[in-house]
């Protein structure tokens, strides 16, 4: 149980962290005056897949967390019910 909380944290705060690193990033290369319009279409656009992983690796950590309190005869479902 103690390793379970560990690894969700961890994925939960290295999640936050890229995700804080990603949109400083972004915000540099936004607010650039020296590249041009493709080069920030090229930067939106990987910006856009890294916070979409960072995300997935943020949700991975929240469902690991919740992984124990989930009844496991009614199944994941029960919590939505």
């Amino acid at each position: 149980m103690f390793a379970v909380v560990i690894i969700s944290l961890t994925l939960f705060g290295l999640s936050g962290l890229l995700i804080d690193s990603h949109r400083r990033t972004w915000r540099e290369a936004r607010d650039s005056t020296t590249l041009s319009d493709a080069d920030k279409r090229f930067a939106r656009s990987m910006y856009r897949r890294r916070m979409q992983a960072s995300g997935a690796i943020g949700m991975m950590g929240a469902a690991i967390g919740i992984w124990p309190i989930v009844d496991q005869q009614a199944g994941p479902w029960s919590l939505l019910l």
